[in-house]
């Protein structure tokens, strides 16, 4: 596909009036198609072929991107995560490291530290939605991948498992942070609410920017500041849809190429596989 990317003036409102109907109104429509003629399994799909990338908001630096993903893709993708789907949950891993073992805290703060913890995972009140990691290998979820890979400027091995997340009515996350350890998170909505929803949109108080779901767009950020700090500007919360269900997918760029970390469900480590290569 081809990739454009221009700032547009009219869209960045610097006093903080980021009126989420203002937002996702443009469009670059993508007509083309890409066949997957590698995998006998999975029939051809379109896929965009021109990715209009426009900045809204300069510091911290935000961007949308339309029809980042067509229908196609986004039925796949819901109809791959549909027996798939269980409670959010905030999640700790060991992730091996070439010198050490390090541990990702997952969540609102997303910090490291180089303590050998066991992988936990548990249910809170901070996040009520649904989620699903997407498998591999697959030739729409490596496709996507490498999108994001080349939106972001990182290598597609630094790109995590997508992680595809459903909203019911009522359901939410609060305000928290993606983390340091990722530099640049990729958002893309699966889906459009309902006109009269009074809610659903993705919320950053700290810069005062609403976005109200359009089915294909992204929005991305970055993180951390230009020194590796974490940038708590870029706290955000997913309000609750009121009459509908909203369907997205995380994109999370990591600092580190992605290792598998093998685990049952009961939390039990059974080893770490190569890049790129995820169970389920």
């Amino acid at each position: 596909f081809e990739f454009r990317s221009r700032l547009s003036s009219a869209m960045d409102t610097e006093d903080g009036d980021a009126s989420p109907e203002h937002l996702g109104q443009e469009d670059a429509r993508a007509c083309g198609s890409v066949s997957d003629a590698d995998n006998s399994d999975v029939k051809p799909l379109p896929a965009p072929d021109v990715i209009q990338k426009v900045q809204f908001h300069e510091q911290p630096p935000m961007w949308l991107m339309f029809d980042f993903m067509t229908s196609e893709e986004i039925d796949y993708l819901l109809a791959k995560a549909e027996p798939k789907w269980e409670r959010a949950q905030v999640h700790r891993a060991v992730i091996r490291d070439p010198a050490k073992y390090r541990s990702y805290a997952g969540g609102s703060s997303g910090k490291t530290t180089d303590v050998d913890t066991p992988f936990t995972a548990t249910v809170g009140e901070s996040r009520t939605a649904f989620m699903c990691v997407l498998g591999m290998p697959d030739p729409i979820v490596e496709r996507i991948q490498a999108r994001v890979s080349a939106v972001t400027g990182f290598p597609p091995e630094h790109v995590e498992a997508l992680n595809m997340a459903r909203y019911e009515p009522g359901q939410y996350f609060k305000e928290h942070h993606d983390g340091a350890f990722r530099p640049v998170t990729v958002f893309v909505y699966l889906s459009d609410l309902a006109d009269d929803d009074e809610g659903g949109e993705t919320v950053f108080p700290y810069i005062g920017k609403a976005i109200r779901p359009r089915k294909g767009m992204a929005v991305m950020w970055n993180n951390r500041k230009p020194s590796g700090e974490e940038d708590e500007l870029m706290r955000h919360e997913a309000q609750a849809p009121t009459k509908s269900i909203k369907f997205g997918l995380n994109c999370f760029v990591n600092e580190k190429p992605r290792q598998v970390v093998y685990v049952t469900k009961t939390g039990e480590i059974l080893g770490s596989g190569p890049a790129g290569r995820y169970a389920g």
